[in-house]
């Protein structure tokens, strides 16, 4: 018995104890955490300027619209988005004219650092507009899309480039300079 207290079997034990210890606490379940409180689907109104024709002026004219956008004005592809849905609504006031038929959807944006990118439905080739016409309804979406931020907007046709819609080009894209004088 005088050997069963010596310095190595005590440290020995020592360190048996630490093992057991140390494996009962890796072994253990992780603490299980709190589930995050989404708040995405909450649409907050934000304020977007939309343009529609004028007729007595033939020339673009903003209209501000309240749009429901996912996370508020965080969120600018949302703003976009909304507001071309509201921009192929139509008008709320009595005086002004939307720039496409009621039955014609809303075009598809995309937002990628400065740049838009609306692809346009198949149904805006059939529309028969002049080249007027047709320069009035981009410039309304350009001017629409690019009212508080971004440099270009880029069309495509169910998401491919096209070179023209009817009459007007769309290889190139445009700017905010290219609808000054609506």
């Amino acid at each position: 018995m005088k050997h069963l207290f010596s310095i190595f079997n005590v440290v020995a034990a020592l360190l048996l104890a630490g093992a057991v210890y140390a494996v009962g606490w890796a072994g253990r379940a992780p603490e299980r955490p709190e589930s995050p409180t989404y708040v995405l689907s909450e649409r907050l109104p934000v304020e977007a300027k939309v343009y529609y024709l004028n007729p007595s002026t033939r020339k673009l004219q903003a209209e501000a619209r309240n749009v429901p956008v996912v996370q508020g004005d965080q969120n600018p592809q949302g703003i976009a988005a909304a507001a071309l849905s509201m921009w192929s609504q139509g008008p709320a006031e009595g005086t002004l004219r939307p720039l496409v038929p009621a039955d014609v959807p809303a075009p598809n944006v995309w937002l990628r650092s400065d740049n838009y990118f609306v692809s346009l439905p198949e149904a805006y080739r059939s529309l028969g507009y002049s080249v007027s016409a047709e320069h009035l309804m981009l410039c309304s979406i350009t001017l629409t899309l690019l009212e508080n931020d971004g440099l270009d907007v880029t069309f495509l046709v169910e998401g491919k480039n096209v070179s023209t819609i009817g009459h007007m080009d769309l290889r190139q894209p445009l700017t905010r300079q290219d609808c000054l004088d609506l």
